[in-house]
């Protein structure tokens, strides 16, 4: 981790207790320890500071995005498989499964109003 680097004496308590604020993910991110150890050097531990929480903000930001993207692509994953579904329907119609024609594209409750449109006995209003 620290090994690569050469961290001048003076610098070394400060340098590792300034590791305790990086996350344990970005602790063997060489160029981020180089550039902590620049910053310490050449403003001090206030610089090295601003410089690990602009790190850290930077780490949060790419994990919400690779976050989106993950559920982005389950949601395109469920889509694209519930289409594959709907495209199962042979005959392409809107029947439902428990209509007796097969080729209608309305629903049972329209044939039931369809049959009833023959008779004039006008009993269904009453």
């Amino acid at each position: 981790m620290t090994e690569s680097l050469e961290i001048p004496g003076a610098l070394k308590n400060t340098f590792h207790r300034l590791l305790r604020r990086i996350p344990i993910e970005l602790r063997n991110d060489q160029q981020l320890l180089r550039i902590i150890l620049a910053y310490l050097k050449m403003g001090g531990e206030k610089l090295a500071r601003q410089g690990i929480n602009v790190a850290i903000e930077r780490y949060r930001d790419d994990v919400k995005i690779m976050k989106k993207r993950l559920r982005e692509e389950a949601l395109i994953k469920a889509a694209l498989a519930e289409n594959e579904d709907t495209s199962d329907d042979k005959d392409n119609d809107d029947d439902d499964e428990n209509d007796d024609d097969e080729n209608d594209d309305d629903d049972d409750d329209n044939d039931y109003d369809n049959d009833n449109d023959n008779d004039n006995d006008n009993s269904k209003y009453f």
